[in-house]
């Protein structure tokens, strides 16, 4: 059970390279330039002040580029091409092992709680469905982008599950048309 409730911690990852200049003056701080993409209007502003503030704390100046937010596989390509410099992602060991992170916990543990998207006519199918052993039990089928970090949980509690190169919006859309193979969408609750 340790591993459903205490799977997520939300990390920037920063792509130290030629594509994150930081400049010095004499008596300035060393201006940080930065290009991350976010996917929610409402995160924008929260995220600006976070960086703003946490990075002038650690004496520098930031520049900051908030983009549109691409598909989850493209973000990492854009990232490691330097069109991008900072993407958010759940820490991982290869995450640490290949960035530069900054551990600041930005939704206070919400990302980890998990809600799960289904369409109206499922709901009797969910209505018994109380721990995880009855969602296993239920044989219902979970959904997810190859590469989500999720996949990794469904599989360690040996749920079923199904992956879709879709965006969370083609995936949506599937699960209101019904039968494509899966029957929810687990999403964070900050999505």
């Amino acid at each position: 059970m340790w591993v459903v409730k205490h799977f997520f911690y939300l990390v920037l990852l920063v792509q130290f390279s030629p594509y994150v200049v930081a400049q010095t003056t004499q008596q300035a701080k060393p201006e940080l330039q930065i290009t991350l993409p976010v996917r929610q209007v409402k995160l924008q502003k929260y995220l600006s002040e976070l960086l703003h503030v946490s990075l002038y704390e650690l004496g520098y100046n930031l520049t900051l580029t908030m983009t549109p937010n691409p598909l989850y596989k493209r973000e990492s390509r854009l990232l490691h091409s330097g069109k991008i410099t900072m993407i958010m992602r759940l820490a991982t060991p290869q995450r640490d092992a290949t960035f530069h992170k900054i551990a600041v916990p930005l939704t206070q543990g919400l990302i980890g709680k998990r809600l799960l998207l289904i369409h109206q006519r499922n709901q009797p199918r969910f209505d018994t469905v109380a721990s995880l052993d009855a969602l296993r039990d239920s044989k219902l089928v979970g959904v997810f982008a190859p590469g989500w970090y999720d996949v990794q949980i469904w599989q360690a509690n040996h749920l079923p599950y199904v992956e879709i190169a879709s965006d969370h919006t083609t995936i949506l859309r599937m699960l209101t048309d019904g039968n494509r193979g899966f029957d929810y969408f687990s999403r964070g609750s900050t999505k």
